[in-house]
């Protein structure tokens, strides 16, 4: 019938939309002269398109266009840009992304050593510096975050990750944010992650303090405590 067309053709031009905002984002994002706020832009769509899904099953197909569009390339492009890798909002946008787009899809990150991209970013902003900015502080969240979601790709990448300074970065960023508590909880995540994939050992006495002094210092966060917990077990 003529209602059951309308409907059809209107069910499929909704279903194209995001493809599309996705594929113009990424256009943008991909060129090479694209001004700072045009890649803030395009990575604020990006993430608003990821956000936007109202299922798993829509979230693993957005994820999957980002991919099949060249997502992932121009964004860890983005991030090593020379006049882009300075940008904490450019950091904390692509982290974000890349952490939905690999908890979708973990064979991404060893095709595209995306665990690598992201520790460049967290070794940028990590340092606690008198000139620190709140964008900072949440690259170092981000970045962690998105770190996460790289453990159990593969076990090499485990192992790279454990010993290849990741790590070592995050229980640094732990004690430098000692009292962030979102901070706190996304790296509580990662070394219990990473502790379940590779091996518990790698977890250094200087992580256990860590974890030990979340306890204490964020006894009154639920999140905090029950990663920190998790983390030791």
């Amino acid at each position: 019938s003529a209602t059951s067309t309308s409907k059809s053709k209107n069910k499929t031009s909704a279903g194209s939309f995001p493809a599309q905002k996705l594929k113009s984002a990424i256009a943008e994002l991909s060129d090479e002269k694209r001004p700072t706020k045009v890649a803030v832009r395009s990575l604020k769509t990006l993430l608003k398109q990821c956000k936007a899904a109202g299922s798993s099953e829509d979230e693993a197909k957005i994820a999957k266009q980002i991919i099949e569009l060249g997502g992932l390339e121009a964004i860890l492009a983005a991030m090593q840009a020379p006049y882009l890798r300075t940008s904490s909002e450019i950091l904390t946008l692509s982290c974000d992304v890349l952490q939905y787009v690999c908890s979708y899809d973990k064979t991404t990150v060893s095709r595209h050593n995306i665990h690598r991209g992201i520790y460049a970013a967290l070794c940028a902003k990590s340092l606690k510096t008198l000139f620190q900015t709140s964008e900072d502080v949440r690259v170092v969240q981000s970045s962690i975050g998105a770190l996460q979601t790289c453990v159990g790709s593969t076990p090499e990448i485990d192992r790279e990750i454990a010993s290849g300074g990741c790590l070592d970065q995050v229980v640094r960023s732990m004690e430098e944010h000692a009292n962030v508590p979102e901070i706190q909880l996304n790296a509580c995540l990662f070394l219990q992650d990473l502790a379940a994939e590779a091996d518990p050992d790698m977890i250094t006495n200087g992580g256990l303090d860590r974890i030990r002094y979340c306890l204490c210092a964020h006894y009154d966060n639920a999140a905090v405590l029950t990663a920190a917990l998790g983390a030791l077990r």
